[in-house]
C-alpha cells in the first residue's frame, strides 16, 4: 500500500496492475488517476475500455457480464469501478469475491474510493485490492505540505514564479487543488515567459473570475444567438485576448467530452460529473450542453478549437475572432457556419 501526492513513473510503469485501488477525495487527483491509467493501458494495447458507477443504480450482474465476456475488439481490457462515496456492506463483500477468481492477464481492473478513515483502512476490502495488485492513497496536501505540491506543479510547467507570487495563489485558490492547476495552465498559456509576481496573479484570476462569471457561456447554454456575438465583440474590443477566451470554451468542451465519453460507457450522470471534475456550479450548464451536443459534435467542435489554436498562433490564415464566433454559435447548438476568410 502506498501513500502519494500523485502518480510516480514507477506506479505508472508497474501499469496496468491486476487491480488498483486509488483511495482520493480531491476531484483533480481523481481526474489524473483515470488519465494516467487509461494512456498507460493503451500504449499496452488495452484498447477496449468498461466503466460502471456504483451508486444506486449499480447492477453487479451488468458488471459481471462484460467482465466475463471476450472482448470483441481487443484482446485486452481495463474495467473501472468508480464510487462516488462509500458503498454498503454488500458491494464490499462482492468485491472481495470477484478479487478471489482467477482473472486473465488480458483484464485490468481500476477502483476509485474515497479515502476511508484510519479505522476503515484495515478493511478486508483494501487487504484483497493490495494483495491482487496495488493500492494509492493519494492523500489531499495541507499546510507546507500544499505549498511544495504547488511549488511541484509551477516547476513542470516550466512558470517562473517569485515568492508573492506563489503566496498569492495560494491564497486565491485556497487549498482547491483542481483550481490551482487551471489557474496555472490560465499562466502558462498567458505569462509563461515572465517573473509572475502577485500583481500579476491577482489580474490574472481577476480577469479568469470576471469570465468565469461566465457572460459568454451563460449566452452559449441559453441559445441567446442575438447576444453571443455582441458580448464576443465587447470582450474583443476591451482587449481580452483570443487565447483566453479560447481557453475558457475549450475548458467547457472537453468537460462535456469527459462526461459523453463516461456515460456512453454506461456510467451515471453523477459519476460522469465526479469524472469530470465539474463544480457544481457549472453542473447544470454541463447538462443543458449535453443535450444540445452530441458526442461527434462535441469532438468536432475541439477540433474547431484546434484550428482556431492555430490561428492565434499564425499558422493558419484567417482571424481568431471569426473562428471564436463560429465557435460560440455551434455550441449553442446553431449550425456550423463558414468562417469568413
Amino acid at each position: 500500500m502506498v501513500r502519494v501526492n500523485a502518480w510516480t513513473e514507477q506506479h505508472l510503469k508497474g501499469l496496468p496492475y491486476r487491480c488498483t485501488l486509488v483511495l482520493a477525495d480531491d476531484p483533480l487527483f481523481i481526474k489524473e488517476s483515470l488519465d494516467a491509467w487509461r494512456q498507460e493501458g493503451k500504449k499496452q494495447g488495452y484498447l477496449e475500455r468498461f466503466s460502471m458507477t456504483v451508486d444506486r443504480g449499480w447492477q453487479a450482474a451488468s458488471f459481471m457480464s462484460a467482465y466475463q465476456s471476450q472482448s470483441l475488439f481487443s484482446s485486452r481490457q481495463l474495467f473501472e469501478l468508480h464510487c462516488p462515496k462509500p458503498a454498503d456492506t454488500a458491494w464490499y463483500a462482492w468485491l472481495c469475491k470477484l478479487l478471489e477468481h482467477p482473472q486473465p492477464d488480458e483484464q485490468a481492473l481500476l477502483i476509485i474510493h474515497p479515502l476511508p478513515n484510519r479505522k476503515a483502512m484495515q478493511a478486508d476490502w483494501i487487504n484483497r485490492c493490495d494483495q491482487a495488485g496495488i493500492v494509492l492513497t493519494l492523500l489531499t496536501p495541507e499546510g507546507p505540505k500544499l505549498r511544495s505540491w504547488l511549488e511541484q506543479r509551477v516547476r513542470q510547467r516550466n512558470l517562473h514564479l517569485s515568492d508573492s507570487g506563489l503566496d498569492a495563489l495560494l491564497l486565491r485558490t485556497e487549498g482547491h487543488l483542481l483550481a490551482a492547476d487551471q489557474s496555472l495552465d490560465l499562466l502558462q498559456l498567458l505569462h509563461a515567459d515572465q517573473l509572475i509576481d502577485a500583481s500579476i496573479i491577482h489580474a490574472t484570476l481577476d480577469q479568469m473570475a470576471q469570465y468565469r462569471s461566465y457572460d459568454l457561456l451563460d449566452a452559449i447554454v441559453a441559445g441567446d444567438r442575438v447576444r453571443i456575438p455582441q458580448i464576443l465583440e465587447q470582450l474583443v474590443l476591451s482587449g481580452e485576448a483570443p487565447a483566453l477566451i479560447l481557453h475558457i470554451l475549450t475548458t467547457e468542451l472537453r468537460s462535456l467530452a469527459t462526461v459523453q465519453s463516461h456515460q456512453s460507457n454506461g456510467g451515471s450522470w453523477s459519476g460522469a460529473l465526479n469524472q469530470a471534475g465539474i463544480w457544481k456550479s457549472r453542473q447544470a450548464a454541463i447538462g443543458i450542453l449535453a443535450k444540445l451536443l452530441s458526442i461527434a459534435r462535441t469532438a468536432r467542435l475541439l477540433g474547431l478549437c484546434h484550428d482556431i489554436d492555430r490561428t492565434i498562433k499564425g499558422r493558419h490564415q484567417g482571424q481568431p475572432e471569426d473562428g471564436l464566433l463560429q465557435l460560440a454559435m455551434a455550441m449553442a447548438g446553431y449550425p456550423l457556419f463558414q468562417a469568413p476568410q
